[in-house]
């Protein structure tokens, strides 16, 4: 397992969103997914794909990622509902409805 590659492109991905690059933040997320397994770091990868895709509005695009992490890790679905409040999410009916579709793909 490559996990110095995995948490280069992790550590690119917050620089990146940082800087409001949300293109390449996705690139570096997408890259470290293939590098390591979602069970790796307990789909920790996949579910902040999940969030930043929803944040920007493409929701559609984000599931199939928070569904992943959930796999891995259910707690990840008691953490969405914080995500507003941390300004890492929209707003509560986003957040909510992304547990509720979190859940229903298992």
């Amino acid at each position: 397992m490559h996990r110095p590659r995995y948490y280069l492109f992790s550590l690119a991905l917050f620089t990146f969103l940082t800087g409001g690059n949300i293109d390449a933040a996705m690139r570096s997320y997408r890259r470290a997914m293939d590098i390591v397994p979602d069970s790796a770091p307990n789909g920790e990868a996949p579910f902040w794909v999940g969030i930043t895709l929803a944040d920007q509005g493409r929701i559609d695009d984000a599931i199939p990622y928070l569904r992943r992490a959930y796999r891995q890790h259910e707690d990840w679905a008691r953490m969405v509902p914080r995500l507003p409040d941390a300004g890492l999410l929209r707003s509560d009916d986003l957040a909510q409805r992304l547990v509720a579709a979190m859940a229903g793909g298992q």
